[in-house]
């Protein structure tokens, strides 16, 4: 049986749908048609629709936080890859910032997944970490997300290599684990 249930995901898509149509009327009635609007109107919807989603879970781990994105990214994107682009704007952001990461690293957190864990909790909560600091912002529950990543392997291609030695891009730590997985065989 599927974490994500029939019932919740069958409630979820009717809002997302509803949500969508009242896009299209505001866009119809010549509201957010601001260049870049839309854009992070769209996936904010997403990203909110899927964090309110994987709330109501009962069980919580990446792989369903994954899914509940996958859900409400199709509905909303075409090409999934435009999505993890416009995901990956915003972790950009946060990877950016040298406190964030000086934050990050000296609190021997993994600044790749704290930023993409921190930007599905929304962007007013990526934004007061940004303005506020990672601890005063999420306090000690920012140690849940330090476990790892949910963002697919594909989608790496569109985050920041921040060069750091402790914590190296998702990509190639992943290509490492591969490559010697593959030489102690």
């Amino acid at each position: 049986m599927s974490a994500v249930t029939g019932e919740s995901l069958k409630k979820h898509k009717i809002m997302a749908k509803k949500n969508s149509q009242e896009n299209a009327q505001g866009k119809a009635q010549g509201q957010g048609n601001e260049k870049g609007k839309s854009k992070t109107t769209i996936l904010t919807g997403v990203i909110t629709s899927a964090r309110n989603m994987y709330d109501l879970q009962l069980s919580k781990s990446n792989a369903i936080k994954l899914q509940c994105v996958e859900n409400y990214m199709k509905s909303a994107y075409k090409d999934t890859d435009k999505f993890w682009a416009d995901y990956s704007e915003r972790v950009n952001k946060l990877l950016d910032s040298r406190n964030f990461e000086r934050e990050c690293v000296s609190r021997h957190l993994n600044p790749y997944a704290i930023a993409e864990h921190t930007v599905f909790l929304g962007p007013a909560v990526a934004n007061n970490v940004l303005k506020n600091g990672l601890y005063k912002t999420l306090g000690e529950d920012v140690k849940l997300y330090n476990d790892g990543r949910f963002m697919p392997d594909k989608a790496l291609r569109f985050v920041v290599d921040i060069n750091n030695a402790d914590y190296p891009h998702p990509s190639k730590s992943s290509k490492e684990d591969k490559t010697t997985k593959t030489d102690k065989q």
